[in-house]
């Protein structure tokens, strides 16, 4: 588990870990420079708990510390953890199983309940099953089919595959898992067993920039790599508004639209209006919520793909 500047959640996420009904693990916290209190809660509960091993260090950035995790470890399975987020008490139970059970699966997730700031409900992230459908997901530019801080993989496999790829730092877990499908299969477990907290802060919602830029490089390796002919569009062709704060609006409101939660999608869809009354990506937004789902997947297919309505409904 990465930390940095996490005083407000890692508390709960330190003891959503310790109280796990797996208890056979090590517990990698590594502080990356944090300048609130943060290294003195997770130095709070190391004395507490023999589990924990504290790596405290100045400010690396992430992937770089996911790399270091990974020579560290003395476990066959990681399960990867953030700072903000809770885990399910089975969690690591049920991976740990569906690990050896299936001896040609790498990584395994979850589905998810989304929380927000304050741990409000926000939806429920269900997510595919089938290591056939996850990994055409992947090829196909979907992140989020394995939830990074929801997994756990094979630490051999991500040995094999040359760990994180610190060149896509935004994007690194994408990069993982589709050169982890090489090596073996993706999965998750049917079941929430993990609470992805969102909020202003969140990588997901700062990075997307970044992710853009990387996503269409990855892809296209990826597909290189099997032999299969490049995507005909861009991973994420609808985001290029001109203005910073509302592409992250419309992000949001996207993001919370896919979780079935309307009312904020619609508050969201409307602040990016707001911000950019004249820009045809906010009424693209706010269109999206409004729209019936079968007519939204009829618009997406034409703006997108150019494919017409009929081939869409048959």
């Amino acid at each position: 588990m990465p930390v940095y500047n996490a005083e407000r959640y890692v508390a709960d996420a330190l003891e959503s870990i310790l109280s796990q009904s797996f208890r056979d693990f090590e517990f990698l916290v590594f502080d990356d420079g944090s300048t609130d209190a943060s290294l003195s809660i997770i130095q709070r509960y190391a004395r507490q708990d023999t589990r924990i091993r504290v790596f405290a260090a100045q400010h690396k950035g992430l992937t770089c510390l996911l790399n270091e995790s990974i020579q560290v470890a003395r476990g066959i399975f990681i399960a990867r953890m953030d700072s903000d987020d809770v885990s399910l008490a089975t969690r690591m139970e049920e991976q740990v199983e569906h690990l050896k059970r299936n001896p040609s699966c790498v990584a395994v997730g979850c589905d998810l309940l989304i929380i927000g700031t304050d741990g409000e409900t926000l939806g429920i992230d269900r997510h595919e099953t089938q290591p056939e459908a996850v990994e055409q997901l992947l090829l196909n530019g979907t992140l989020g089919v394995v939830t990074h801080p929801a997994s756990m993989m094979r630490r051999d496999a991500l040995l094999a595959i040359g760990s994180y790829r610190e060149k896509f730092d935004g994007l690194e877990d994408f990069d993982l898992l589709l050169r982890l499908s090489e090596v073996g299969q993706l999965s998750n477990i049917s079941k929430v067993l993990f609470k992805y907290r969102i909020h202003e802060r969140s990588v997901c919602s700062t990075r997307f920039r970044t992710q853009q830029r990387y996503a269409d490089t990855i892809i296209r390796q990826a597909r290189l790599r099997r032999g299969l002919k490049p995507l005909k569009r861009s991973v994420w062709p609808l985001i290029h508004p001109a203005d910073d704060e509302a592409a992250r609006l419309q992000l949001w409101s996207g993001c919370f639209l896919g979780l079935g939660n309307k009312t904020m999608a619609l508050q969201y869809a409307f602040s990016a209006l707001h911000r950019q009354p004249l820009s045809w990506t906010s009424w693209l937004a706010l269109g999206r919520v409004l729209l019936p789902a079968q007519l939204r997947k009829v618009a997406r297919n034409i703006v997108v793909n150019g494919v017409l309505p009929e081939q869409v409904i048959s």
